[in-house]
């Protein structure tokens, strides 16, 4: 951060706090996110030698999810849309102190 700040000449223009939990077996990485404004999951494949779309199906199943409801923008975007939503003051450095959107669904 120093270098970047002070040798390079960069300011940060955007930050978020988050939680990160991440599961693991031989055939799938489950990563869960706790931002301030909602919760995110992602699967990802691990597996050598199965085809990832059908280990991510799997696993979403499991999960009773459904990928077709599953938010494909970065949370950069998700959280600019929440706020537009719902009216509430969009900040640059994201932190569990400040008044935030909720994802509702």
């Amino acid at each position: 951060m120093f270098i970047i700040n002070n040798v390079l000449k960069m300011k940060s223009i955007e930050s978020y706090e988050r939680y990160r939990t991440i599961f693991t077996n031989d055939d799938v990485e489950i990563s869960v996110d706790e931002y301030p404004f909602g919760i995110a999951l992602e699967i990802e494949n691990k597996s050598i030698d199965k085809d990832p779309e059908e280990v991510v199906k799997k696993w979403a199943e499991l999960l009773d999810l459904n990928i077709e409801d599953a938010y494909r923008l970065s949370w950069d975007d998700k959280y600019t849309e929440l706020c537009k939503e719902q009216g509430i003051k969009h900040f640059n450095h994201v932190t569990f102190e400040l008044p935030m959107p909720k994802v509702v669904d």
